[in-house]
């Protein structure tokens, strides 16, 4: 499951290198061609030719390029389908064919130094085209081949000897390009084998940082971040905040007589009641340490906040305890259990209030202290609406 995950971020991240390092560069064939216009024209290729061609590269070029475009933004918003190599394929090939286009065009009114000149152009943009299109190596084949293979297969076809060593020179250089972006590809698949091995690292070493390890509740460190953000919301927003504080009453009894062990797998079941209660995504459940327990109802009334604790101490009975598997200690474990119960203390705080987070957190200790000192197994509410 995680090597799925990790397989399509990194092919998202690689999608994302492929358009935006093409959407930089993009503008330059036009700028290039451009350049080269006036040679062309200097050798009486006719204007008309030029031009067109001209047109056909502007054409081609903002095609790509608003695609790129697209796909960026479509990356930049997280939507779940990225965008298609095989188009983005397609259009470069459609870019080399259009340059390989003058060369066809101008061949006529060339003289030899002069279409080396402009094969000398396409070597470079072949060369240059590795950083940007070798992250997924069809985009660059589909770029170089339409640009050079029509190039080498004219010039096998022409068969004279100048022919067939510019040809036979230029495949040479074609599969030197092709060796050299798959060992592009190589380098820059292990670059983001290694983001995203750090990245998933950092996410897991974050996760335990502010987890709970007994029973995966966060902890805390996470709720001493938290709380304040959540009040704060809460104000922004203009709805109630309820904070819960919980405690296991007697716990160390079952330490005491039933065993650690067992003390946990009760711990691990009181969390999970927890959150099996408090499930909407306003609600967060924290393990503070031993048997404290708090929880952080956004959105949520004092009143309905009281009927989510009376809910919690419903189900919070000995028929639903772990199990013990263990004899010598089965004659204490009814004697024991129906001793433990559940104090909590509850305040609801209005966004109209101006307490700040340590009143808060100072009243809801105060709350579980009095149903805990007042025979336990009690819920004890206050209100802050100042």
């Amino acid at each position: 499951m995680v090597k799925k995950q990790k397989s399509a971020i990194e092919h998202k991240k690689g999608v994302f290198i492929l358009f935006e390092a093409s959407y930089k560069v993009i503008p330059f064939n036009v700028v290039l061609a451009i350049i080269l216009s006036p040679v062309l024209y200097y050798n009486k290729v006719p204007s008309l030719l030029i031009e067109a061609w001209l047109g056909c590269m502007v054409f081609v070029s903002l095609i790509r390029w608003l695609y790129c475009k697209w796909a960026l933004k479509k990356i930049a918003s997280n939507n779940p389908t990225t965008p298609s190599i095989k188009i983005f394929a397609l259009l470069a090939a459609l870019m080399g064919a259009t340059w390989v286009s003058i060369y066809f065009v101008a061949h006529p009114y060339l003289l030899g130094t002069q279409e080396n000149a402009i094969l000398l152009v396409f070597a470079g943009m072949c060369a240059g085209a590795i950083s940007s299109l070798s992250v997924y190596p069809i985009s660059y084949y589909s770029y170089i081949l339409s640009m050079l293979l029509p190039v080498i297969i004219y010039n096998y076809w022409i068969s004279g000897l100048d022919q067939t060593i510019l040809a036979t020179m230029t495949l040479a250089f074609t599969c030197i390009l092709i060796i050299e972006s798959k060992g592009n590809e190589r380098l820059l698949t292990s670059t983001l084998n290694l983001s995203e091995e750090k990245e998933f690292l950092i996410s897991k070493l974050e996760h335990i940082s502010i987890t709970d390890p007994l029973t995966g509740l966060y902890n805390r460190r996470y709720y001493n971040v938290k709380l304040p953000e959540e009040y704060n919301r809460s104000k922004r927003n203009k709805y109630p905040f309820t904070l819960i504080s919980i405690d296991i009453d007697n716990f160390k009894l079952i330490n005491d007589n039933l065993g650690h062990p067992y003390g946990d797998k009760f711990l691990v079941y009181t969390a999970d009641l927890l959150t099996n209660t408090m499930k909407r995504s306003n609600d967060t459940v924290f393990r503070l340490g031993g048997d404290e327990f708090i929880a952080i109802l956004a959105n949520s009334s004092g009143e309905e906040a009281k009927q989510v604790c009376e809910k919690i101490k419903l189900q919070f009975k000995q028929e639903n305890f772990p199990p013990l598997n263990d004899d010598e200690l089965a004659s204490k474990y009814q004697e024991i259990l129906q001793k433990v119960t559940l104090s909590i203390g509850l305040v609801a705080v209005a966004y109209e209030s101006t307490a700040k987070v340590e009143d808060i957190i100072v009243e809801a200790d105060r709350a579980l202290y009095k149903a805990k000192n007042s025979g336990k197994n009690k819920i004890i509410t206050y209100s802050m609406a100042n």
